[in-house]
């Protein structure tokens, strides 16, 4: 069964184009899509599989996509539609708030769908990743994709879907995370200032080469403890160091 969506009679002429690209890219799926090679079915205990049914999901909807226009050429207008309906209100949006904000989880969710399709040929989706220049780390994310851009070119069947995802999958999760980005900010923390501080206070200390002589105060000092010391009345065996210790 196919679940059309809810159109209001006031729709604009890109609803109408979408819906149709969407009707198009369902068909495609009753007609192409073989459930028993699911990644529910072919790895139901596997590690990461929410990973792997998205990705899977991505390459198949290429794959479809590409027989359904090899049969039915007038498809190819309203999934371009729907691509755009989809990138424009979602992914557009998105891919350049991450950018904006440096965010790499939103740069590669955003950017993954769009560069599956480009690899599997789409001339829409090849377009759309073309208007962005991705970071180095960004690139290196997605590298996964990269290595196999040859299976998902020649991707064949919904089997073929399921294991390219579980070879990307395994791929990443095998990956060493990327170090944070710099901080924008140049400035120390609170905690490296006080640092800074105490270092500077101690070299200035050390440069001045310290003073061998006690100073007045502490001459002081020292000649009141020596009275105590000698009117001490206590065990003449006493040190007084052991009073100095203990108080």
């Amino acid at each position: 069964s196919l679940n059309i969506p809810y159109i209001p009679d006031d729709a604009s002429p890109e609803i109408f184009a979408a819906t149709r690209g969407f009707i198009d890219h369902e068909v495609a799926h009753v007609l192409f899509t073989t459930s028993r090679h699911h990644p529910r079915v072919m790895f139901p205990k596997e590690e990461g599989l929410p990973l792997i049914e998205s990705l899977a999901n991505m390459i198949e909807d290429a794959r479809i996509e590409k027989i359904m226009q090899e049969r039915y050429p007038g498809s190819s207008e309203n999934l371009a539609w729907v691509f755009d309906f989809v990138s424009n209100r979602s992914l557009r949006p998105n891919l350049e708030e991450g950018i904006a904000n440096s965010d790499m989880n939103m740069i590669v969710g955003s950017i993954t769908m769009p560069l599956i399709r480009a690899l599997a040929g789409q001339e829409f989706a090849k377009r759309f990743v073309g208007e962005y220049e991705l970071p180095a780390i960004v690139r290196a994310a997605l590298n996964p994709i990269f290595k196999v851009a040859d299976d998902i070119a020649n991707c064949k069947s919904t089997e073929d879907a399921s294991n390219i995802a579980f070879k990307i999958a395994k791929t990443m999760r095998n990956m060493t995370p990327p170090p944070p980005p710099p901080s924008s900010s140049d400035e120390p923390d609170e905690s490296e200032k006080e640092t800074k501080s105490e270092e500077e206070a101690k070299s200035e200390q050390d440069d001045s080469g310290g003073s061998s002589e006690p100073d007045e105060k502490d001459e002081s000092v020292e000649e009141g403890k020596g009275d105590t010391d000698d009117s001490d009345s206590g065990d003449g065996d006493g040190d007084p160091t052991e009073s100095d210790g203990n108080t």
